[in-house]
């Protein structure tokens, strides 16, 4: 049982720990965005126009994709107690006493699994549009 317990513990650590992470960079891709809306630049002419767009189309769907990250926790957490919860429950009525239940949790909604791997993609994508945007503005391409 001791094992159970560590395992279980570094799980509910690392989950801890990457929900802090997705947080962080909604924050910052938030303030990103917020940031460049605010400063309401100029449309600049050229091939730059569409490396702004594009920085602000992958600030925006890294965005969604991290709101529904961070709730492919909330999610994942409500249904394994469901599960758990279920199997006691079962386990009481064939057995009369409640016991140590096995159970593990369905998967996730596809969208939900792919929700992490969006969200990076797309902020990383908004980052490489916004430097090449920068530079092409820097150089008087853009």
């Amino acid at each position: 049982m001791n094992h159970l317990q560590q395992l279980n513990d570094l799980r509910q650590e690392h989950a801890k720990l990457q929900a802090e992470w997705l947080r962080q960079l909604l924050t910052l891709a938030s303030g990103g965005l917020a940031l460049l809306a605010g400063l309401g630049p100029s449309i600049p002419s050229g091939i730059g126009k569409y490396f702004l767009a594009g920085t602000w189309l992958f600030l925006g769907l890294g965005i969604v994709a991290g709101a529904a990250a961070t709730f492919l926790q909330t999610h994942q957490a409500n249904a394994k107690a469901d599960l758990y919860q279920q199997s006691l429950l079962k386990h009481l009525q064939e057995h009369g006493t409640l016991g140590i239940a096995e159970f593990a949790a369905k998967p996730a909604p596809r969208a939900l699994r792919f929700s992490r791997h969006a969200m990076v993609t797309s902020l990383l994508l908004a980052v490489c549009c916004l430097v090449t945007y920068s530079i092409l503005r820097t150089l008087g391409c853009g």
